[in-house]
């Protein structure tokens, strides 16, 4: 059925903050028409209309004194109330236990027509986690001089495996069907976006201790004697056959794998030769590289940027790098619409770096993610166009947050756990038919025992027959 459009009254002085996030949950995610009424004789409410009927929440982000905007003192305070939700027999939803980020208190909702307010700010707590708001107060950075996940609220209130965000646009759907006989006629189908950051592409371009430190590691980490043998050949045979023996060189066995799951793979290029530094050392407009972007182009799957160590912050550096990957592919006939990524150790601030990939005029970032952990970095798992907190300006870039990399799952978990957190992650996301991206570099599938679990969690990541309809009480 249509619905009419939904009409949001409230008292703000976060005008442009308001109109982005009614623009995400409406526009982008619900796909409804919707208008944004600054009112100021409401105090501290929004009031949502439609269909001859309203919902009142309060508004609690949205009026906070502009001097304590962005500071510490805005923040949601720990520990955390929750709200008991009950829907009674008329649908289900993720859990009955929901974290209040902004609100009036702890308690009990029932949902029936005679509830009309409703204690929760879902617009802004939604807005609180996609913008990734808690990252602009001044922490303590890690050693890549990254914000330390340590520091989130979502971490230590420990719901950081929870998309709390998808959580909350439940509710506010929940509400609209109780109280504006409301339903959700927006197709969307859980996907799974795989990509690859090239970091290490090749195992025999490197130095002579570094081969010896990879041998041992075949024999005494992987515990791989044909490895040991394939890399040790490798090594002693001259010219470019020597790649067929490179261990690292499974680019053909990944996109197989993408294609056997019926998935398209992104790999993600270093533009600029690091000299086995920080950057790795490869030389992208070699002909063994243009080579394999042709071969990853013509099998249908993605080329993706991958901008260096220092180029967080850099714009000219970051469009420098930019251009040397669309020129070689412009070059070798490569017609890419868009082009995505990720930053090389997911160095990513906010909001510097959402501007720059904005500016630069890259489509899509994949850069939200956790690099010491698992789980939901903007505590959702829908892609979503960014916002810059510092202007205040609603960006083009869309974000597609990263979900689970190789090395925060290794870890996170010893390697007879990994199946079962991969699960327990990706049915989050299934049950919101969200977007699962996955990152896996090529140089952890080199070995028997590697390529088996890659393989594994690709099956786990595209099943789509769990039982995800229980409730959850988190």
């Amino acid at each position: 059925m249509e619905i009419e459009v939904i009409k949001v009254s409230c008292n703000t002085i976060y005008v442009s903050e308001c109109n982005y996030i009614m623009d995400i949950i409406f526009g982008e995610w619900l796909d409804v028409d919707f208008q944004l009424i600054i009112d100021d004789k409401i105090s501290d409410l929004y009031r949502i209309e439609c269909s001859g009927n309203s919902i009142e929440m309060p508004n609690t982000l949205f009026r906070t004194n502009i001097d304590k905007w962005l500071h510490k003192n805005s923040l949601p305070s720990l520990p955390l109330d929750y709200l008991s939700v009950d829907t009674g027999q008329n649908f289900k939803i993720f859990s009955k236990s929901i974290p209040i980020l902004f609100g009036q208190g702890a308690g009990s909702y029932q949902f029936d027509r005679k509830n009309t307010f409703f204690p929760i700010d879902l617009f802004g707590g939604i807005f609180y986690c996609i913008t990734l708001y808690e990252e602009m107060i001044p922490v303590d950075a890690d050693k890549h001089d990254r914000y330390d996940f340590h520091n989130s609220i979502l971490y230590k209130e420990n719901i950081h495996h929870r998309a709390i965000a998808n959580e909350y646009l439940e509710l506010l759907k929940s509400l609209f069907k109780v109280h504006f006989n409301w339903h959700d006629n927006k197709e969307r189908e859980y996907q799974v976006h795989v990509s690859h950051d090239v970091d290490f592409p090749l195992a025999l371009d490197v130095a002579l201790s570094r081969k010896l430190r990879n041998l041992a590691a075949d024999v005494y980490i992987r515990k791989s004697l044909p490895l040991f043998f394939k890399r040790l050949i490798g090594f002693l045979t001259i010219g470019k056959n020597k790649y067929y023996f490179d261990p690292c060189n499974n680019f053909s066995y990944i996109m197989d794998c993408s294609e056997r799951y019926k998935l398209k793979s992104e790999f993600n290029f270093i533009t600029i030769d690091g000299k086995w530094g920080i950057d790795g050392g490869y030389n992208i407009e070699s002909p063994f590289f243009q080579d394999l972007l042709l071969e990853i182009h013509e099998r249908g799957h993605l080329i993706g940027f991958h901008p260096s160590y220092y180029t967080f912050l850099d714009f000219e550096k970051t469009k420098q790098e930019f251009e040397i990957l669309t020129n070689l592919c412009s070059k070798l006939g490569i017609k890419q619409i868009e082009f995505g990524g990720r930053q090389h150790y997911l160095r990513w601030k906010n909001p510097d770096t959402w501007q720059i990939w904005n500016d630069v005029g890259l489509s899509r970032d994949s850069s939200v993610g956790y690099s010491g952990t698992v789980g939901f970095r903007a505590s959702c798992c829908y892609s979503y166009s960014a916002f810059n907190l510092r202007t205040r300006k609603h960006l083009e870039l869309i974000e597609q947050p990263l979900i689970l990399m190789d090395g925060s799952l290794f870890n996170v978990v010893e390697r007879s756990k990994v199946i079962e957190l991969t699960q327990k992650i990706s049915d989050v996301t299934k049950y919101f038919k969200g977007d699962f991206t996955f990152l896996f570099h090529n140089n952890y599938a080199i070995s028997t025992f590697e390529k088996k679990q890659y393989e594994e969690i690709l099956s786990i990541l595209t099943i789509q027959d769990n039982d995800l309809s229980r409730n959850n009480d988190n």
